[in-house]
Formats: structure tokens, C-alpha cells, sequence
């Protein structure tokens, strides 16, 4: 998976989790990670076995989708994948592309939440400019 395909699929997850709410993100994050300590497990076993690899692309596709706590994780703990310089560059590429947007749609979803808590007329906002005219010095 390229940056562009990870891309479309966060937007996608991002307008599902308008539809659910944060207990469905909550839920994609959770199975975007299990799929990835899943994927890079089975990556090593491959690797061990001399069977058909999982596409250094595919796992660094994962970190753009949000696998990447569980991507670090797996690196670890299966010793996989650790001292392949290229791919830790393009991994921690993803990451970073994967960061970035979900800190952009936070900050987004904060503005459209405070732009949204401004249109309601408090008490004192509506007492403001009442009734008094203009203020002359």
C-alpha cells in the first residue's frame, strides 16, 4: 500500500468515525493494530520458513493507517524488521504522515467544536451590546 491508498483510507475512516463516534474509532484503532502485530508475526515466521513475505510496503502501509504503536511493538519483541535501515526510514515516514493527519483532524474537530459551542448565545453574550448604544469616551 502507498501513501496515497493509506491516505484515502484514513479519510474513509475519518468519515466513519463521524458515523460511530470515538468508540468506533476507538474500535478501528484496536483492529488496525491487532492486524498489524498479526502481520509482522506472520512477516517473521515467513522469513524463518523461507515461505512467501509480506511487502515491506504493506507493513509500512500499516503505520499510515495507525498501526503503528503495535508496528513498533512487534519490531521488538520479534526482533523483525529492526535493523533494515530503508524500511525504518519509510516506517517512520508513515508514522509521521499517520500523526500528522489524525493531529490535523483533532485540531479540526476542536475548532468545529468550539466554532459550534460559539454559536450558542450564553447569558452574559446576550446581555452584551443590549439596549446600550454605543460607548462614547
Amino acid at each position: 500500500m502507498d501513501l496515497s491508498g493509506a491516505a484515502s483510507s484514513l479519510s474513509g475512516a475519518a468519515s466513519s468515525c463521524k458515523q460511530f463516534g470515538l468508540l468506533g474509532a476507538l474500535g478501528a484503532f484496536l483492529m488496525v493494530n491487532v492486524a498489524t502485530m498479526g502481520m509482522f508475526w506472520y512477516d517473521k515466521h515467513q522469513a524463518k520458513t523461507g515461505g512467501w513475505r509480506v511487502p515491506e510496503k504493506t507493513l509500512q502501509g500499516t503505520a499510515a493507517l495507525g498501526g503503528w504503536p503495535a508496528g513498533y511493538v512487534a519490531m521488538q519483541m520479534f526482533h523483525h524488521k529492526t535493523k533494515k535501515q530503508s524500511f525504518r526510514v519509510g516506517y517512520h515516514a508513515a508514522t509521521a504522515c499517520n500523526v500528522g493527519l489524525c493531529s490535523a483532524g483533532l485540531a479540526n474537530c476542536v475548532g468545529a467544536a468550539g466554532r459550534s459551542i460559539g454559536k450558542h448565545h450564553s447569558p452574559a453574550r446576550q446581555q452584551r451590546g443590549r439596549g446600550r448604544g454605543r460607548a462614547r469616551h
